[in-house]
């Protein structure tokens, strides 16, 4: 792996927990020295939980499957301990750039995205979330969060049918708990048309994803839609569908 060689000194440790695989996952990650775990998936937070707990070391770093640092972020994750950084701080985020069809996004929310990666566990734990899962504080360990340097490239897109398929599965689930939080007697048939334009209003025009060419345009498009979808699937649940009427 080209990251292997950037991150040595860095990394003691690489663990993979896996949810049911049946490609070479795991022979692969074995090949690269990586420890496998296996175990029946139980939503994103409660996952990434159970990882981080079955690691030995008391720092982690966690990356999904499709994010991959570059360069710029093994140096500054060697600057982060170098400093002592870690001594004040007990976690930091990460920069998260978005690449579509080949193009690294500039713009409309694509770049920017930072997101809590590196943590001590002893001060700080994945929620329980099954998807939008955070980095949050243990109970009574107040601590203060840093910022890395440096970029981890996340490529989510690895097809138009992929990621409708993955877009369909978290909006049900988001769907199903805007529903419990919020119950029978929320419009979410209105919010719907207002939710979409609303996204797209503001990642394409607002936040210039009009900047990043056609790949600007289709992230735009379809991140208002997958935050439209949720507040369809709760109108759906919400009233029923027509499936259940049908003689």
């Amino acid at each position: 792996m080209e990251n292997a060689s950037r991150s040595e000194g860095l990394v003691s440790e690489i663990l993979v927990l896996d949810s049911g695989s049946t490609d070479a996952s795991e022979s692969v990650a074995r090949a690269h020295g990586a420890v496998w775990h296996s175990h029946s998936w139980e939503g994103y937070g409660p996952q990434k939980r159970r990882a981080s707990q079955l690691a030995r070391n008391a720092w982690i770093l966690n990356l999904d499957a499709d994010e991959v640092p570059d360069l710029s972020f093994w140096e500054g994750l060697r600057q982060f301990f170098a400093e002592r950084k870690h001594e004040c701080f007990r976690a930091a985020t990460l920069e998260r750039d978005f690449v579509l069809f080949k193009r690294r996004l500039r713009f409309g929310g694509a770049s920017e995205q930072r997101r809590v990666r590196l943590y001590e566990k002893s001060f700080f734990e994945w929620n329980e979330a099954a998807v939008h899962e955070d980095v949050v504080a243990l109970p009574g360990r107040g601590t203060r969060v840093g910022a890395l340097s440096g970029h981890v490239l996340h490529y989510s897109w690895e097809s138009t049918s992929a990621f409708l398929k993955s877009t369909d599965e978290r909006a049900g689930v988001l769907a199903r708990q805007r529903l419990e939080l919020e119950g029978q007697n929320s419009p979410f048939g209105a919010r719907v048309v207002f939710r979409f334009w609303f996204e797209f209003v503001r990642s394409y025009f607002l936040r210039l994803g009009i900047l990043d060419g056609v790949p600007g345009f289709v992230f735009c498009f379809f991140m208002a839609f997958a935050q439209a979808l949720k507040f369809v699937k709760a109108y759906e649940l919400q009233v029923g569908s027509d499936a259940s009427e049908a003689p």
